[in-house]
């Protein structure tokens, strides 16, 4: 079994909520991070914000300007993003989750493979002993979302080395997730999560 396991597909099919259903029991001994989806009172996306594994109840909040570490806003003028919240409260979550049995990364291919202290932490952990599960954001997911927030032109290569790196590095699966995929895909990352963490009891 590989070391770490990454999910990736189309977006909003369930993947983040299946990761959390999955961690459910575990969370005490999970550290990691959340992007969480920011929702108006229409349930249309406003933005995204970090938050830590422990609080996460929801892969959805009520947006609120006033949250912290928001890295995603639409605004009147069009979409703002926040990439000093992966380089500070993201390299905090990822330091302190060392001592965790499972790393959840949740997720990881977006607008934060630019900053550069952030990527590093996270190929830290995912060259330690530490398992790490996780999504991995999709090139479609990417470019669809590029569209409407702006991305730069290089992200595609970047984000193609990024799994190059975590497969052949760093011992990652990547499963490619769908709804017909559905039960496999819970088998997976159950089957994962419980080897995780007998693993850390041979230890």
């Amino acid at each position: 079994m590989s070391r770490h396991l990454f999910i990736k597909g189309y977006s909003q099919i369930g993947k983040s909520t299946l990761l959390l259903d999955c961690i459910r029991d575990y969370k005490k001994d999970c550290g990691g991070f959340l992007s969480q989806r920011l929702l108006d009172k229409e349930g249309v996306t406003m933005g995204f914000r970090l938050i830590s594994i422990e609080e996460s109840s929801s892969t959805s909040y009520r947006c609120n300007p006033t949250l912290p570490n928001i890295f995603l806003e639409k605004t009147a003028n069009g979409w703002i993003k926040n990439e000093d919240v992966f380089r500070t409260y993201g390299v905090e979550l990822l330091k302190k989750s060392k001592d965790k049995t499972l790393i959840v990364m949740d997720e990881i291919g977006g607008m934060e493979i630019y900053v550069p202290e952030f990527k590093a932490a996270v190929y830290e952990l995912l060259d330690s002993n530490k398992s790490c599960i996780g999504i991995l954001k999709s090139q479609r997911n990417y470019k669809a979302m590029g569209k409407e927030i702006g991305s730069n032109s290089d992200i595609d290569n970047l984000r193609d080395q990024l799994a190059l790196d975590m497969v052949n590095k760093f011992n990652v699966e990547i499963f490619d997730y769908s709804i017909e995929r559905k039960s496999e895909g819970i088998e997976k990352m159950q089957e994962f999560i419980k080897a995780s963490f007998q693993r850390k009891k041979r230890c």
